[in-house]
């Protein structure tokens, strides 16, 4: 009964979650089309430019929580470009900005070990709980030897008005603390191009 019960909350929280999301990408608000706006024509560039220094090979890459795949399209190296995210409405519109697109939970992949060559995200690690974040890592880690993690900034403007409310910012410590519990290598920086609003991690084992 209990199992039975704890499935039950499982399938109502990701409902949930999963229809804010879809709220969200489905909106036609002024909010989200500044948001989108800001991150099409500049914020994109700059992380995609962030990833690409990190790309060695021809092979595949992932961003998890990948929203409308601005980010990947703007990856020029000749890479596969893949995104999964659990909005169906940020699909409709990621699909024309990467070369394939998969509806998934990021804190349960369906890809095998270490498939890709760097899996990255940015905005998304911050609206989890702290166990989530630790689960979210460890799928990530699974299914690539490198990981960029892209997160607000405790430095950033918008902790005096916060456009998504249940979201964190991280100071470097606060984050490293974090990462170096699933990773041995741990790389963190400031992002001065996003008028530092933005902390990036670069993780390896």
């Amino acid at each position: 009964m209990l199992h039975l019960r704890g499935i039950l909350i499982y399938m109502t929280w990701k409902r949930m979650i999963n229809d804010e999301w879809s709220n969200y990408w489905h909106s036609k608000s002024l909010k989200r089309k500044i948001i989108e706006f800001l991150r099409d024509k500049y914020f994109s560039k700059i992380f995609a430019s962030i990833v690409e220094e990190k790309i060695e090979e021809n092979g595949f890459i992932l961003e998890a929580g990948c929203g409308s795949g601005k980010i990947l399209e703007k990856i020029s190296k000749n890479v596969v470009k893949v995104g999964c995210d659990i909005s169906k409405e940020a699909l409709k519109l990621a699909k024309n900005n990467c070369d394939y697109v998969i509806r998934s939970d990021i804190k349960q992949l369906p890809f095998k070990d270490n498939v890709f060559e760097i899996v990255f995200n940015q905005g998304v690690m911050e609206h989890f709980s702290d166990e989530e974040f630790d689960l979210i890592l460890k799928e990530l880690k699974r299914v690539s030897k490198k990981v960029i993690i892209i997160v607000p900034s405790h430095t950033s403007l918008f902790r005096l008005y916060n456009p998504f409310p249940e979201g964190k910012f991280f100071s470097k410590k606060e984050l490293k603390d974090k990462l170096d519990k699933n990773f041995k290598k741990v790389d963190i920086k400031y992002l001065p191009k996003t008028f530092f609003l933005s902390i990036v991690a670069f993780c390896e084992d």
